[in-house]
């Protein structure tokens, strides 16, 4: 007997055999970062004696510009994803090793974090991308008083492979 689950775009069959390995990644995400530095410096030097004083100043100003795209992972937004891959009782999870930014790797190279060994033992390796993230404020009058109820929310969007 055959079965086929479906969890998030990871298909799978399997029969009698041990529950498949599933590794599920942190989400991957990309942003552009862009710093500003802005240094300034003065100088003064002075002399003096008994018959003359001299004195000269200088002004250094310094100003930069930088933008980069800055790859990483979403720590603990998979949590979800991962208990109920085990609530399910049919596969078993494997912890994969977390991207590291010190590293040459693209975070998207999935194929490339695998043949690294970062998935040991999974027989397959979920993996997601943060598509968007939208942080919101809603400030509301609570009736028939004078407080105000402030809720923070944060909508994040992922795409799966």
């Amino acid at each position: 007997m055959r079965a086929w689950i479906s969890i998030f775009g990871l298909v799978c069959a399997f029969g009698a055999q041990a529950a498949p390995k599933i590794a599920v990644t942190d989400m991957a995400f990309e942003r552009q970062v862009e710093e500003y530095i802005h240094t300034v410096s003065a100088q003064s030097r002075s002399q003096a004696n008994a018959y003359s004083a001299s004195g000269s100043a200088s002004y250094n100003e310094y100003e930069a510009r930088t933008t980069y795209i800055e790859q990483g992972e979403l720590r603990k937004f998979s949590g979800d994803i991962k208990g109920e891959i085990l609530k399910s009782g049919m596969f078993q999870l494997v912890q994969g090793t977390p991207y590291r930014a010190s590293t040459n790797e693209d975070v998207y190279d999935v194929i490339a974090r695998i043949k690294n060994g970062d998935f040991k033992g999974a027989d397959y390796v979920l993996f997601g991308t943060v598509s968007d993230i939208d942080f919101r404020q809603d400030i509301n009058e609570i009736a028939n008083t004078h407080a105000h109820s402030s809720v923070l929310g944060l909508a994040l969007v992922a795409d799966s492979v």
